[in-house]
């Protein structure tokens, strides 16, 4: 295909939840998705804009990042309420589309019902790793009407264990046979939950814990293998783009942790493939810094329609030799809430994070300390740190600005200094616009 060629291809986007990059794509990624890899073009540094899924998806769906709505709502209102998705966008042009959500999302399934044609709910018997899949198969070989958009948000791959499968779980069944949820049916434990039934902090504990994530990884896999063999026999496959990805990670013990909803590596760090019909780019690697919020864009890219010009991302199909022109590396940006904001800009990363007791901040150098070890941030802080502040800033007074106001955010003497210290460097800009933050 040239740039000059306008394509309709059907798009299939798979959204698994809670899947670390390096679960969903590295070498021991279980067989469908290792399959899937080798149809594709593999991104290996995508990044999410927040670390949990509402935001995030609402990134991804706008190709724009986040604002800051009433902390309580758990809708996909974290978006512009003019910003239209990509879902929107394509339905305007003809394209047909449907949306597969999980049981138990209903919140969700509501604000995307929104934003598709269709949305079908997985069965109430569905596995908690398979989610929606049968339902996503069936659909397919059905052979829907093209060109469409299909998107799969259907499972949430922190839920390890069903509650009533303990049992298949020798080493874990002795520490947390006990566990329950409140109306004591077998729900599925979470990996939170799951830590703190297992005891201290061991490294047995945090070995426990990945056994039983990468077992949910390996069932949502037959899910997946389900889907792409529908796809073939459905003779979809060569008309359809398929786009693979996770709204965000998720801790597995890296520092003490067993959470996500945090700015750190193993939270935004997410897989993010790109299969075309026509094979190209199968196979290859790109370790460019790309993010989630390049997904709409990239989308409607490939199905030959203009983005809106306000979206934050950047197609992708230069860097996948679909598009003439380039994508060069800009700051990546996240933010989970009005207490917590980031950027990665070259091998840096800056969190700035407002608690009960001030405001705080976290400096790694990325390409010496990959795990975020060893926080540089001193008073003063580094000369380096200066430029990915000032920026931070902005950023961070431009969410707030586009949200209800969230009430003060901690600040005093310390962030006066810092002011103070990007003034006399030449760094702080609008600092007289922003008023008293």
């Amino acid at each position: 295909m040239t740039p000059e060629e306008p394509a309709r291809p059907n798009f299939l986007v798979l959204l698994p939840d809670s899947l670390r990059a390096d679960r969903g794509l590295g070498p021991s990624a279980p067989s469908a998705l290792q399959e899937l890899a080798q149809r594709a073009a593999v991104f290996d540094h995508a990044l999410a804009p927040a670390g949990w899924t509402i935001p995030s998806l609402a990134g991804l769906m706008t190709g724009r990042y986040p604002v800051l709505p009433d902390p309580r709502d758990a809708s996909l209102r974290w978006s512009k309420p003019d910003a239209r998705s990509f879902a929107e966008t394509l339905a305007a042009h003809g394209y047909r589309t449907a949306a597969f959500v999980g049981p138990d999302s209903g919140a969700l399934q509501g604000a995307l019902g929104e934003w598709f044609h269709t949305v079908v709910p997985a069965s109430g018997q569905a596995s908690i790793h398979r989610g929606a899949s049968a339902e996503l198969a069936a659909w397919l070989r059905a052979e829907p009407q093209g060109p469409f958009l299909a998107v799969a948000h259907d499972i949430d791959l922190r839920f390890v264990i069903p509650v009533g499968e303990l049992d298949r779980w020798p080493e874990i069944q002795e520490r947390c046979g006990g566990a329950t949820n409140l109306e004591g049916e077998p729900k599925p434990l979470d990996i939170v939950a799951l830590r703190a039934c297992l005891g201290p902090d061991d490294k047995a504990a945090a070995q426990l814990v990945s056994r039983a994530y990468d077992q949910a990884v390996a069932e949502y896999d037959r899910g997946v293998a389900e889907v792409l063999a529908a796809l073939d026999d459905a003779d979809l496959a060569e008309h359809t783009v398929v786009v693979f990805t996770s709204p965000h990670g998720h801790h597995l013990g890296e520092n003490g942790r067993f959470v996500h909803s945090t700015l750190y590596e193993p939270d935004l760090r997410v897989p993010l493939l790109w299969a075309e019909p026509g094979g190209e780019g199968a196979g290859s690697r790109l370790d460019t810094r790309v993010q989630l919020i390049d997904g709409g864009p990239s989308i409607l890219a490939r199905a030959g329609v203009e983005a809106e010009q306000d979206m934050d991302g950047r197609s992708l199909l230069p860097l996948l030799g679909l598009a003439e022109g380039g994508y060069a590396e800009g700051d990546a940006f996240a933010l989970n809430d009005p207490r917590s904001f980031g950027i990665r800009s070259g091998g840096l990363e800056l969190q700035r994070l407002h608690g009960p007791e001030g405001t705080r901040h976290e400096l790694y150098d990325l390409s010496l300390d990959p795990l975020e070890q060893r926080n540089l941030w001193a008073d003063p802080p580094p000369e380096a740190a200066l430029p990915l502040l000032e920026r931070l800033l902005a950023f961070e007074a431009e969410r707030l600005e586009r949200g209800p106001p969230p009430g003060p955010l901690p600040g005093g003497p310390r962030d006066e200094a810092l002011r103070q210290q990007l003034r006399d460097h030449g760094y702080w800009r609008h600092v007289e616009a922003e008023g008293a933050r």
